[in-house]
């Protein structure tokens, strides 16, 4: 599925009952695990992270380097996300999984939480270079820096 396409399915997505979860893994289930933002006290605890802003759930599919390596700032409407990713980061395949929002608790505007395990309603495998063309439409800016100079 070419990314407008995949981008207009997910616009489709009715935010007041459902939330996205991005993972390069193909999963049944999704399961509570850590984020490893142990910085962050609201996301340093096991849980179901998911979100209603496509840009991120699409940037958890396809960015494979370990979470704590790269970061994004928070969007605000209509603006461009900024990501940083490590020099030489790994990105790839991935899957955006659309769960039920009932059992989600807000933690922010676009980020939920779940404690319990959760079975995905639908699931859109993601092409790799849906990051690229995240870039070329300028709905992410990606920042890369050089973890030996950190």
């Amino acid at each position: 599925m070419r990314h407008d396409e995949l981008y207009k399915r997910l616009l489709e997505i009715p935010e007041d009952h459902y939330v996205m979860h991005g993972s390069p893994y193909e999963l049944e289930i999704i399961e509570p695990r850590r984020t490893g933002r142990d910085d962050v006290p609201a996301y340093n605890h096991l849980g179901v992270y998911a979100t209603t802003c496509i840009e991120i759930a699409l940037l958890y599919a396809t960015i494979h380097t370990k979470r704590t390596e790269w970061g994004f700032a928070p969007q605000t409407a209509g603006s461009t996300l900024d990501v940083r990713v490590p020099l030489g980061f790994i990105h790839g395949p991935g899957f955006v999984y659309i769960l039920p929002k009932e059992g989600f608790r807000n933690l922010s505007p676009a980020a939920f939480v779940s404690h319990r395990p959760v079975r995905p309603v639908e699931v859109f495998p993601i092409d790799r270079d849906v990051l690229f063309e995240m870039i070329e439409n300028r709905t992410v800016e990606v920042g890369i820096y050089d973890p030996a100079l950190t």
